[in-house]
């Protein structure tokens, strides 16, 4: 990319001496140009290296072969951009791969780099990665690397000979926390380069109108691309500020909710990009290059519009075709209302359309159950009271038939469930006729059920699963209960009696559900709740008490896990352990094996099945493990002296006189 250096010359001053400006290189410069140069590292890498690789493609010839980029995964943790074009001698590895804003590429507008900064893109992320060269018949890696003064460094592995394509194969070590975060840049930086072979799969946008010259595209928004404005300079997808489209012009309108996206389409070149290529640099040149396409693509997609809605043969299939473009060119505050049909030259063309249905044909529309037992099952959200009905053109539509007169219809519609298209249930008329009207109308396939043929009954059976079981006449039943693993309680009312005191359900619940996590000493499904009047009543199978059960495996579980409730017991009372905890996603993974690191690894791994066995052994009185007050104090006193950074999130990477006052007060901690 030839980039433009914006320099003014100046006449000759003679002056008496002159020096010229330089840059000294150590690490606190290069972790300025490089470290701190991206705002969003991992989508920078992706976006850096695969343009490398595409430049090398070009130079070489190769547009037509794909470039292979792999995002990491739990069996590969590593991101690695494998391209096909002309690789690098060991003598451009060590001067033009290992230099800083050298690049031989900005001599033209053929390739998307120019700055000398994207081969280096790694060190933002990882202190460490590896390049395989292919060059004329030899294979050499390399490791690059920080050394012990943080200085950036390259270092020849191992040369064989090879009878590979030349190319470049970057592999970069990766966090296992950021393996989505990979695989999300993937898919939203490498949208428009057009030979990509990834193992993550690029969704491509629906498409509502595309320019006769591929330059302007108009889509529907997608989770990664959702609604604005962006340009495509060569292949990288920037997003456009509207904010400095604004100062002065109202040719935008609209631009804060866009329901769709607009890309355009420019040469390298004609849009200035900042050093590091995350952003357009707005700048004079550039804001009129915007200005120029934005109203182009306006006036084209309004000339296609005026020009295609004649020749729809109804103003239906107009609707259909143009209700999905007017939602999006609604929020765009482009579509005018004046476009009409000359079967209703008095209705505007609308994202519904109007299906009759006749006299004797209702009709419902239907929503999926959101209840916790139902799956995602259909019930009826509301019927529509009228002779014909609106349907929307960005909807799939399913049809449910039944004769007028059809009994049980909610409990016939729960056997429908997990339907991707939206129901709607159709009660009379002829099935054949409907079926065919609507697909005429929607033209489109509809899906169409029979409710008829569907089973129903008025009280449906359902699952039981209530842990209280029903007492009949002078026997307790069990019949649908595990002989080997149930238990009962004697009631007195709303309370339960053991040794003459008494627990409420809800204490005698959290005992049961803090068992529930030791698996190897409890496993009690079920607990019967047998009422005062029954006391004397016979069991059909023996069962155990469950009180004396809770108290004795809840004694047993305190006495074998002592260490851990107490340091439970102390995490509990420090203030700082959730923001700490937040905090420890944020470091760098070469922190990961410090004992800073560590240290909150520590507070985030506590069992929660420990502090449900507090709980549980404090609401049935149960003694605890003294705690030494002197580790609580320890823990408190850290977190106020250093409370700006915790509370206020500091980058502790930049701080290390936290992460020394940590390492620290861990070591306090161990001794008291």
């Amino acid at each position: 990319m030839i980039l433009d250096h914006g320099t003014t010359p100046l006449e000759s001053l003679n002056p008496l001496d002159a020096t010229t400006f330089g840059i000294e290189i150590n690490e606190f410069t290069f972790d300025l140009l490089i470290k701190k140069l991206y705002s969003n590292p991992i989508k920078s890498i992706v976006r850096e290296l695969v343009s490398n690789a595409w430049d090398s493609h070009t130079a070489a010839g190769q547009t037509r072969v794909a470039v292979t980029v792999n995002a990491p995964t739990p069996f590969d943790p590593y991101f690695t951009v494998h391209d096909y074009g002309t690789g690098l001698s060991h003598e451009d590895m060590t001067t033009l791969y290992s230099t800083i804003c050298r690049s031989d590429r900005r001599d033209s507008n053929s390739f998307l780099g120019g700055f000398g900064l994207g081969s280096k893109s790694p060190f933002a992320y990882s202190d460490q990665f590896t390049v395989e060269s292919r060059y004329n018949g030899w294979k050499r890696l390399y490791a690059i690397y920080k050394d012990a003064n943080n200085i950036p460094t390259l270092s020849l592995m191992d040369t064989a000979a090879t009878d590979e394509h030349n190319g470049l194969t970057v592999k970069i070590p990766i966090d296992s926390n950021d393996h989505y975060k990979f695989m999300e840049a993937i898919q939203e930086e490498l949208l428009y380069f057009p030979h990509i072979n990834t193992n993550t799969p690029i969704t491509q946008p629906t498409t509502l109108w595309t320019s006769p010259d591929n330059t302007i595209t108009l889509t529907k928004p997608t989770p990664v691309f959702n609604g604005g404005l962006y340009a495509v300079v060569g292949q990288v997808v920037y997003i456009v500020n509207t904010h400095e489209l604004f100062k002065g012009t109202n040719f935008l309108t609209h631009p804060y909710s866009w329901r769709g996206n607009l890309f355009i389409r420019y040469e390298v070149g004609q849009l200035s990009i900042v050093p590091n290529r995350e952003n357009l640099q707005y700048n004079t040149t550039t804001i009129a290059h915007l200005e120029n396409t934005i109203r182009d693509a306006k006036q084209q997609i309004h000339e296609y519009i005026k020009d295609a809605i004649p020749q729809c043969p109804t103003y239906n299939a107009a609707c259909k075709q143009f209700g999905p473009l007017r939602s999006v060119l609604n929020s765009f505050g482009w579509w005018n209302d004046s476009y009409r049909h000359p079967e209703q030259p008095n209705e505007p063309i609308s994202s519904y359309i109007v299906i009759p249905l006749g006299e004797d044909v209702d009709a419902a529309i239907t929503t999926q159950s959101r209840r916790r037992r139902s799956n995602g099952t259909c019930r009826i959200d509301h019927w529509v009271g009228k002779d014909h009905i609106k349907l929307s053109m960005d909807t799939k539509y399913e049809l449910l038939w039944c004769p007028k007169k059809t009994p049980y219809l909610t409990e016939r519609l729960r056997q429908i469930s997990n339907t991707d298209r939206q129901c709607i249930v159709l009660r009379g008329g002829n099935q054949d006729e409907l079926v065919t009207r609507f697909n005429n109308e929607l033209l489109i396939p509809v899906t169409t059920r029979d409710l008829s043929h569907y089973q129903a009954d008025s009280h449906p059976a359902g699952k039981h699963t209530a842990t209280q079981r029903l007492i009949n006449g002078d026997t307790i039943h069990n019949n649908i209960l595990d002989a080997t693993c149930d238990s009962f309680v004697r009631m007195d009312g709303s309370l339960a009696i053991y040794n003459e005191k008494t627990y409420t359900p809800s204490e005698i619940t959290l005992g049961k559900n803090a068992l529930d996590g030791f698996r190897e000493t409890w496993d009690y499904r079920y607990i019967i709740q047998i009422p005062k009047s029954r006391w004397n009543c016979k069991l059909t199978k023996e069962f155990p008490e469950a009180l004396p059960l809770i108290l004795e495996n809840l004694t047993q579980l305190i006495g074998l896990y002592t260490d851990e409730i107490k340091d439970a017991l102390v995490l509990n009372q420090v203030p700082h352990r959730y923001d700490l905890i937040s905090m420890a996603d944020t470091y760098r993974h070469d922190l990961r094996c410090s004992p800073f690191f560590n240290g909150l690894q520590h507070y985030r791994s506590t069992p929660t099945k420990i502090t449900n066995l507090i709980h549980a052994a404090t609401a049935f009185g149960l003694p605890l493990p003294t705690v030494n007050p002197a580790r609580v104090e320890t823990a408190k006193a850290f977190y106020e002296q250093y409370r700006p950074f915790i509370d206020y999130r500091i980058d502790c990477d930049t701080h290390p006189q936290l992460i020394a006052a940590y390492e620290t007060y861990l070591e306090q901690l161990n001794n008291v």
